[in-house]
């Protein structure tokens, strides 16, 4: 039982990795190489709003790209 609760756990932490917004604005900075520059917030961890906020960052970044 403790393999599955550390799995669990460990697939929390990736998907909390993944929805932070930090790893797909750096994704979209891959693909716009000049994006504007607006600060990040690499610890989101649990932080609702530090999320939404780099998450609203990647969505002006993405409507800017195709504008």
């Amino acid at each position: 039982m403790e393999v599955k609760a550390l799995g669990r756990t460990d697939c929390q932490a990736d998907y909390l990795k993944l929805v932070d917004g930090v790893f797909l604005n750096r994704v979209m900075r891959q693909i716009d190489t000049n994006p504007q520059t607006q600060r990040i917030y690499h610890n989101a961890g649990n932080d609702e709003v530090v999320r939404v906020q780099n998450l609203t960052i990647l969505v002006q970044q993405i409507k800017s790209f195709y504008q």
